[in-house]
């Protein structure tokens, strides 16, 4: 139980800091997407671009999984990715959930990101601060900013803290 509040407080901080901030995929550089962290964790691995069930089969062990969300059939692949990555999604949602359950890192919100990452591209994931470093592009150009309701995100966000809150005092 100690060492799931210490992971959780860590975790919970990050949340803190970042809930109010856009996440907003793009506006780093072109070598790096900003995200929402959903699952702590660093790691690099080949991109593997699912769209759908049918692609199931390309995930190779190791690679870092990016789609666009996921679902209760897509569980099993986790097993096999070394991180996660996803164009929608908060703390709560699936994919979130499961990276958590397998310990890898697992970033969320990262507009576009399944045209941005090419098949086979070479990305380190940043589960504790919501970070995609793209390792095969260099760091010069610009994306442009991502159109959301970040007052959704942050009130998501909060609920989860007020619940895990409620939860550990419990």
């Amino acid at each position: 139980v100690k060492q799931r509040k210490a992971v959780w407080n860590k975790v919970a901080k990050s949340w803190a800091t970042t809930r109010h901030q856009p996440a907003n995929t793009a506006k780093v550089s072109g070598a790096r997407l900003k995200g929402v962290p959903t699952s702590p964790g660093v790691t690099t691995g080949t991109v593997c671009v699912i769209h759908d069930e049918k692609g199931f089969g390309k995930l190779k062990p190791g690679d870092v999984l990016v789609c666009t969300s996921t679902t209760p059939p897509w569980t099993p692949l986790f097993a096999v990715a070394a991180a996660v990555v996803t164009a929608s999604g908060t703390p709560l949602s699936h994919a979130a959930i499961i990276a958590r359950e397998y310990a890898i890192p697992c970033v969320m919100s990262v507009d576009g990101v399944t045209s941005i990452l090419q098949q086979g591209e070479r990305v380190t994931v940043n589960g504790n601060t919501g970070e995609v470093t793209r390792l095969d592009v260099p760091n010069t150009e610009e994306q442009p900013k991502s159109q959301r309701n970040w007052k959704l995100v942050g009130l998501v966000t909060a609920v989860v803290v007020a619940a895990a809150t409620w939860w550990f005092k419990g």
